[in-house]
Protein backbone atom coordinates (compact mmCIF):
# COMPACT_ATOMS: atom_id res chain seq x y z
CA UNK A 1 0.00 0.00 0.00
CA UNK A 2 1.28 3.52 -0.77
CA UNK A 3 1.57 6.00 1.64
CA UNK A 4 -0.09 9.14 0.64
CA UNK A 5 1.34 12.76 0.85
CA UNK A 6 -0.75 15.18 2.50
CA UNK A 7 -1.43 18.34 1.20
CA UNK A 8 0.15 20.02 3.63
CA UNK A 9 3.56 17.99 3.34
CA UNK A 10 3.43 18.70 -0.05
CA UNK A 11 3.11 22.74 0.23
CA UNK A 12 6.24 22.29 3.02
CA UNK A 13 8.01 20.44 0.41
CA UNK A 14 7.12 22.95 -2.53
CA UNK A 15 8.33 24.99 -0.22
CA UNK A 16 11.58 24.03 0.73
CA UNK A 17 12.44 22.95 -2.67
CA UNK A 18 11.94 26.36 -4.03
CA UNK A 19 13.89 28.10 -1.07
CA UNK A 20 16.66 25.28 -2.29
CA UNK A 21 16.30 26.73 -5.73
CA UNK A 22 16.44 30.46 -4.96
CA UNK A 23 19.47 30.09 -2.08
CA UNK A 24 20.65 28.04 -5.84
CA UNK A 25 20.54 31.28 -7.75
CA UNK A 26 21.46 33.65 -5.50
CA UNK A 27 24.71 31.56 -4.52
CA UNK A 28 25.03 31.38 -8.77
CA UNK A 29 24.61 35.28 -8.62
CA UNK A 30 26.77 35.72 -5.86
CA UNK A 31 29.53 33.18 -7.35
CA UNK A 32 29.49 35.15 -11.38
CA UNK A 33 29.73 38.51 -9.35
CA UNK A 34 32.90 37.39 -7.55
CA UNK A 35 34.18 36.04 -10.67
CA UNK A 36 33.54 38.93 -12.64
CA UNK A 37 35.30 41.21 -9.71
CA UNK A 38 38.51 38.34 -9.72
CA UNK A 39 38.68 38.82 -13.42
CA UNK A 40 37.79 42.96 -13.42
CA UNK A 41 40.70 43.36 -10.60
CA UNK A 42 42.93 41.00 -12.24
CA UNK A 43 42.71 43.33 -14.99
CA UNK A 44 43.30 46.84 -13.07
CA UNK A 45 46.70 45.17 -11.50
CA UNK A 46 47.80 44.10 -15.20
CA UNK A 47 47.30 47.37 -16.01
CA UNK A 48 48.70 49.37 -12.89
CA UNK A 49 51.55 47.07 -13.48
CA UNK A 50 52.02 47.76 -17.08
CA UNK A 51 51.71 51.24 -16.06
CA UNK A 52 54.60 51.13 -12.82
CA UNK A 53 56.55 49.39 -15.38
CA UNK A 54 56.61 51.84 -18.33
CA UNK A 55 56.84 54.75 -15.58
CA UNK A 56 60.07 53.23 -14.08
CA UNK A 57 61.36 52.49 -17.99
CA UNK A 58 60.86 56.85 -18.86
CA UNK A 59 62.54 57.64 -15.93
CA UNK A 60 65.42 55.13 -15.90
CA UNK A 61 65.62 56.34 -19.34
CA UNK A 62 65.28 59.61 -18.45
CA UNK A 63 68.27 58.90 -16.16
CA UNK A 64 70.13 57.44 -18.51
CA UNK A 65 69.84 60.26 -21.31
CA UNK A 66 70.87 62.73 -18.62
CA UNK A 67 73.81 61.15 -17.52
CA UNK A 68 74.89 60.75 -21.52
CA UNK A 69 74.42 64.42 -21.65
CA UNK A 70 77.03 65.13 -18.36
CA UNK A 71 79.31 62.99 -19.71
CA UNK A 72 79.41 63.93 -23.20
CA UNK A 73 79.78 67.67 -21.56
CA UNK A 74 82.52 66.51 -19.41
CA UNK A 75 83.95 64.91 -22.51
CA UNK A 76 83.70 68.14 -24.32
CA UNK A 77 84.92 70.44 -22.01
CA UNK A 78 88.23 68.07 -21.42
CA UNK A 79 88.53 68.06 -25.32
CA UNK A 80 88.35 71.96 -25.37
CA UNK A 81 90.76 72.07 -22.87
CA UNK A 82 93.34 69.42 -24.49
CA UNK A 83 92.72 71.72 -28.31
CA UNK A 84 93.46 75.04 -25.50
CA UNK A 85 96.32 73.54 -24.29
CA UNK A 86 97.98 72.32 -27.45
CA UNK A 87 97.78 75.68 -29.35
CA UNK A 88 99.46 76.89 -26.28
CA UNK A 89 102.07 74.87 -26.40
CA UNK A 90 102.26 75.06 -30.23
CA UNK A 91 102.41 78.43 -30.23
CA UNK A 92 105.04 78.72 -27.12
CA UNK A 93 106.92 76.13 -29.34
CA UNK A 94 106.60 78.85 -32.43
CA UNK A 95 107.78 81.75 -30.60
CA UNK A 96 110.94 79.65 -29.04
CA UNK A 97 111.99 78.46 -32.93
CA UNK A 98 111.39 82.08 -34.01
CA UNK A 99 113.99 83.32 -31.37
CA UNK A 100 116.52 80.43 -31.46
CA UNK A 101 116.21 79.54 -34.95
CA UNK A 102 119.63 81.65 -35.81
CA UNK A 103 121.20 80.22 -32.42
CA UNK A 104 120.20 76.44 -32.93
CA UNK A 105 121.40 77.20 -36.60
CA UNK A 106 124.71 78.17 -35.24
CA UNK A 107 125.13 75.41 -32.80
CA UNK A 108 124.19 72.74 -35.29
CA UNK A 109 126.89 74.16 -37.73
CA UNK A 110 129.30 74.23 -35.03
CA UNK A 111 128.83 70.78 -33.67
CA UNK A 112 129.12 69.37 -37.35
CA UNK A 113 131.93 71.52 -38.47
CA UNK A 114 134.16 70.38 -35.08
CA UNK A 115 133.42 66.64 -35.68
Amino acid sequence: MKKRIEPETTNKLEEIIARLIEADETARQISETARNERIETEKNIEERKSEIRQKYITKATDRIEAMRKSEAEKTQEAADKLNTQSRLTAKKLAAMAEANTELWAEQIFNRVISD
